[in-house]
C-alpha cells in the first residue's frame, strides 16, 4: 500500500523515532496491522 497526499505529508514528521514507532505510525495510517504471526528479526 502507498500513501500519499495529506496523510503521507502528516505522516512523514513523525517517523524515525524508532522501529516500533514507525511501525505503529504505518499501521494506523493504511490499516495494516499484525496478527500475531509475523516474526520479529532476530537482530532487533
Amino acid at each position: 500500500m502507498e500513501l500519499g497526499g495529506k496523510k503521507a505529508a502528516a505522516l512523514i514528521p513523525r517517523l524515525g523515532r524508532d522501529a516500533d514507532t514507525n511501525q505503529q505510525l504505518l499501521a494506523r495510517a493504511t490499516g495494516n496491522y499484525q496478527h500475531g504471526n509475523e516474526r520479529r528479526p532476530r537482530h532487533l
